[in-house]
């Protein structure tokens, strides 16, 4: 009987070692397999966007190896530029893949078209092909060469905007659905804001302002308009920069739980 224990232990053991080693295997595979779609991802999303009229700063900061924000931009005939930063909800995976699809969207749709019919094209879009407990806020915005924006919203806020002048931050706002959440969303609506030289725009997705202290304390939206307008007078590389420092020594060391992207734009001179 001691001799079929010891059998039977060693059969055991075997078949653990085998399990361990086939689970280690699939996990390397798997790991493979995210390191690639990071690299995929980030060279969507990678390279400095030169723009004639704009001063820009980018700050992208995935939480894990892949990401949940995303951002587009193009530059059309007349010159214009348009430009989508993009929410995927949850982490990981899941929201890699909707925000890849949003950006996939762009390519087949007539971004020539007012901006609430881009956003209402591309809600049917995600709505056909995204589980329906998954979707992406998202801001698009055109700016032309003379500085005359118009802009969208789909859940995540409209740009702030820091006048060159020294009055107040504009903060806009619309009320409309997430894209992908139903496909008979049509409510989107615009803004218009004719931009000076010298004024900044910022964009950021919610993983900036919600970033929050070991006690669970955000930093939140106003901390956020406050530090823009006491910096204003920084550069639109050093302000950004600034900000997200401010937001880092604010956490006191507390680790991120969402994805980071902090946008910047800055009228030059009109031609």
């Amino acid at each position: 009987r001691l001799i079929g224990f010891f059998h039977l232990q060693k059969q055991v053991n075997q078949a653990l070692d085998e399990a361990y080693h086939g689970l280690d295997s699939a996990n390397q595979e798997m790991e493979r397999d995210l390191a690639l779609a990071a690299d995929m991802q980030r060279a969507c999303m990678s390279g400095k966007i030169e723009v004639p009229f704009l001063k820009t700063a980018i700050h992208y900061h995935p939480c894990g190896k892949v990401s949940g924000d995303m951002y587009y931009c193009e530059l059309d005939q007349e010159g214009s530029f348009l430009f989508f930063l993009g929410d995927g909800t949850g982490h990981g995976v899941a929201a890699a893949f909707i925000t890849m699809m949003c950006r996939m969207g762009f390519s087949s749709i007539k971004t020539r078209l007012n901006l609430a019919e881009v956003m209402t094209q591309m809600n049917q879009l995600l709505a056909s092909c995204v589980p329906h407990d998954k979707f992406i806020t998202g801001v698009l915005m055109r700016i032309t060469p003379e500085g005359e924006m118009t802009m969208t919203d789909s859940g995540q806020g409209l740009p702030l905007i820091l006048p060159a002048d020294g009055s107040e931050m504009v903060v806009k706002q619309l009320q409309s659905l997430p894209l992908g959440m139903f496909e008979d969303t049509d409510n989107y609506q615009q803004e218009s804001y004719s931009l000076q030289p010298g004024d900044k725009v910022f964009l950021y997705t919610d993983g900036l302002s919600e970033h929050a202290d070991r006690n669970g304390e955000q930093f939140g939206r106003r901390r956020v308009i406050r530090f823009l307008e006491d910096h204003r007078h920084e550069n639109l590389t050093m302000i950004t920069m600034s900000l997200l420092n401010a937001i880092e020594q604010f956490a006191k060391g507390n680790p991120h739980e969402d994805d980071v992207t902090l946008i910047g734009f800055e009228m030059e001179r009109s031609p």
